[in-house]
């Protein structure tokens, strides 16, 4: 017994000392250092990124990401001799380059793949829609600079003007992020096949610019303007009367009935009181509650706002105070809301409250529930 208990600790130390060892092979593996240059243009035209910061704060200059999108199998794990390259504004070197769509790039991949086939994937981060393409090339050595030549994209560039204000006053670039968002267009096609939000959405002076791949021939789009302010959604259709097509060459969206927009909103304040029992280990510490109301029935679609707020728990009755803009509704209105608490409750409380011209819409009282405890 006491020889098998030896012979398996030293089995472990063994085991324990290979692996060690992999590892320091695996972390210690030399990593070279690819460079080169590619042209980007969109339907033959150099290509230039609109906005500087297209990518989050991880996608930076040369960051290359791994793409575990290209097929279907869940368990595909891309070689390291595959890679991804968003080309940003701040790869061309200088101006002139920028005007020729000229990007430098680099990756960094293990020196066993070289000499050999390197693939690449070029992505060109636009608007709404990420095209790219994938190149394979042979890399004969690190000290070359490769030219990966012309990368073009058949890419159809959409743009306009449509100022947005809510009550007869424009959103402002500065404020508080939480209660000054943004104003998307989204657009579908009459078949219902959607093509995204702009993630820029309209600008603060009225522009706004979206990408679709070219089509084959002339479709039917529907535009719509979907904004978030001040915690409450707004949406208005554009063109519900008038037929916009879109093919194979950019073009400047007109909207005949809606020159600009002007939502009319309610601005709602009120309180919340909750009841939670066995609450003593949250005294003195601060519970957040999530907030939906809803026009109609609950359903995501008919959802016209929605925000976390924050209370001090001082004893088992707990008011929460809270404040949102909706869409403007006619009297009497019957406002469906639900309540979410976390931390140690979890009840989601769903409830309505009838607004009449009478109610006095900057001190609405919700009503007293009980958080059920998680258990």
């Amino acid at each position: 017994m006491i020889l098998f208990i030896k012979m398996s600790c030293f089995s472990l130390i063994l085991a324990s000392f290979v692996l060690n060892l992999t590892v320091c092979n695996i972390f210690s593996e030399n990593i070279v250092t690819v460079t080169g240059t590619v042209i980007i243009t969109r339907k033959g035209e150099p290509w230039n990124p609109e906005f500087l910061n297209v990518l989050d704060n991880s996608n930076s200059q040369n960051t290359i990401d791994f793409d575990t999108t290209r097929v279907i199998a869940r368990d595909w794990q891309p070689p390291p001799n595959y890679q991804k390259i968003y080309i940003e504004k701040n790869l061309a070197k200088n101006d002139f380059d920028l005007s020729q769509g000229k990007f430098s790039w680099e990756i960094n991949i293990p020196a066993r793949f070289i000499p050999g086939v390197i693939h690449l994937e070029i992505v060109v981060p636009m608007a709404n829609i990420y095209p790219s393409k994938t190149i394979d090339i042979w890399v004969e050595n690190v000290n070359s600079v490769i030219d990966l030549g012309v990368v073009d994209f058949d890419v159809v560039r959409l743009w306009g003007y449509l100022p947005v204000t809510f009550n007869g006053e424009p959103l402002s670039f500065f404020g508080n992020n939480l209660l000054n968002r943004s104003m998307i267009i989204s657009i579908s096609s009459s078949d219902g096949y959607s093509f995204g939000n702009s993630r820029y959405g309209i600008e603060y002076n009225g522009n706004w610019v979206y990408y679709i791949y070219t089509q084959n021939s002339e479709t039917s789009l529907t535009f719509a303007l979907e904004a978030w302010h001040r915690r409450g959604f707004f949406k208005k259709y554009l063109n519900p009367d008038h037929i916009i097509t879109v093919h194979n060459t950019d073009k400047e969206i007109i909207f005949p009935d809606y020159p600009y927009i002007d939502f009319e909103a309610f601005v709602l304040k009120g309180t919340v009181e909750l009841f939670l029992p066995n609450s003593s280990h949250l005294l003195n510490s601060y519970l957040n509650c999530y907030f939906s109301f809803y026009d109609t029935e609950k359903r995501h679609d008919s959802r016209i706002s929605y925000f976390e707020t924050w209370a001090f728990v001082e004893n088992e009755n707990v008011f929460f105070s809270w404040e949102t803009w909706i869409p403007s509704f006619s009297f009497p209105k019957d406002l469906v809301f639900e309540l979410n608490t976390t931390l140690n409750y979890s009840s989601r409380i769903n409830s309505s409250i009838i607004i009449t011209e009478e109610t006095n819409l900057n001190d609405i009282f919700l009503g007293t529930f009980s958080a059920r405890p998680n258990q």
